[in-house]
């Protein structure tokens, strides 16, 4: 035996090439697979390391314009946009919301610098002129096709929009009652009253309200007494062309289950109490001409409370403070017993709200008013007055 052939070291393999033997086993073959798997890798990586990375996809691809962040509606400046002293004011808008904007801000613009126009002698006549031709151009549209609303629709709206033109007039009574009243523009709104639309009507009233109101003038006047001049002149034509006839039989007219139409009865009840306030001895035509008390002691009746309700309660009374004749006129209508029958439902309990305390308050005002004629006096002991007075206070 050679000792040196046994002890001999072999020769190391120049390369990375395997012999398999003869019978390579399931196991060797599994095994020598997964090695070639991992040289492979450790071979691609190392090559990936050296080389750059060409595989290349579409998302891997430079825009043209690399440097432009994506803006909506293609606005380059949609992210930031600086004023001339280089601040940031605004952004993130497209094109279109940009125009609607400017749209707005030239909108605000022109309402701050439109000042409005000053009252003055031409421009009262300009709007009285421009008033007249609405109502002509409504009453002939209207005579023309009376069953074919589509046909003076438009001129309905445009005398709507006249009559509420005429609402700035009443700052300025001295320059334009004497011109409503001179040019036959009163006449015209007086024939309103009897307009086939509700709402020309509860405009109308809307506007005599205005007129009538006690304190007209009073922010652009500084002559007070001609302004309760101008304001005579009015009330005074306004009697002659018989408003307050036209205003008790509107009170009918109204549905009060509508917002308009009762809203339109508080303002009829405002113009009596304007028209009184100025005048008191008109209380005692508003009574004889008119069915006014009627109305009034049927509405105090009524069993749900609104402000109208409280309204007419305090009308009642206005006319009863100063009048003999309208407390006769109460007493013959069963007066007395419609205000008891009124005040019974504070037997047992109190006002529920300061409106519904107002109301009982304006119908003892009306009641204590009533009293002092001799007559009311007999009629409140008969209908049994004084024991619900002691009720009441218990």
């Amino acid at each position: 035996m050679d000792v040196d052939k046994l002890f001999k070291v072999p020769k190391l393999p120049t390369g990375v090439k395997r012999k398999l033997p003869d019978n390579p086993t399931p196991e060797m073959l599994k095994k020598m697979r997964l090695d070639a798997h991992g040289q492979a890798d450790s071979d691609h990586d190392g090559h990936d390391a050296i080389l750059p990375n060409r595989r290349a996809t579409v998302e891997d691809e430079p825009e043209e314009d690399q440097d432009t962040p994506f803006a909506p509606g293609g606005d380059a400046d949609y992210f930031a946009e600086e004023d001339e002293e280089g601040r940031f004011y605004g952004g993130g808008l497209t094109s279109q919301q940009k125009e609607i904007l400017s749209i707005f801000e030239k909108a605000e613009g022109e309402g701050i610098q439109d000042e409005p126009e000053e009252v003055t002698l031409p421009s009262i006549r300009r709007t009285l002129t421009r008033f007249e031709r609405a109502v002509n151009k409504n009453q002939d549209q209207r005579s023309k096709y009376p069953d074919d609303p589509t046909k003076f629709i438009d001129s309905e709206a445009d005398l709507d929009s006249a009559i509420k033109s005429l609402l700035p007039l009443a700052q300025s009574p001295v320059l334009a009652y004497p011109e409503i009243v001179r040019t036959g523009a009163l006449t015209l709104l007086i024939g309103l009253l009897s307009h086939e639309n509700v709402d020309i009507v509860i405009d109308t009233v809307e506007l005599f309200n205005e007129l009538t109101d006690e304190d007209v003038g009073s922010e652009g006047e500084d002559d007070a007494e001609e302004a309760q001049a101008a304001l005579k002149v009015l009330i005074e034509a306004l009697v002659e062309h018989s408003i307050l006839e036209l205003l008790v039989d509107n009170l009918s007219r109204l549905n009060e289950a509508e917002e308009s139409d009762r809203q339109g009865v508080f303002l009829i009840i405002g113009v009596f109490e304007n028209v009184l306030g100025f005048n008191p001895d008109l209380s005692e035509n508003l009574v004889a001409q008119t069915k006014i008390m009627n109305w009034l002691l049927e509405r105090i009746l009524w069993k749900a409370h609104d402000e109208n309700r409280c309204y007419a309660a305090e009308l009642l009374s206005i006319l009863l403070q100063n009048s003999s004749a309208n407390r006769e006129e109460l007493g013959k209508k069963d007066g007395v017993e419609n205000m008891l029958r009124a005040l019974s439902q504070f037997r047992r309990r109190d006002p529920v709200d300061a409106d519904e305390a107002e109301f009982m308050e304006n119908l003892f005002d009306a009641l204590c008013s009533a009293l002092s004629d001799p007559g009311v006096k007999s009629l409140f002991l008969a209908s049994e007055g004084v024991d619900l007075m002691l009720l009441m206070m218990k």
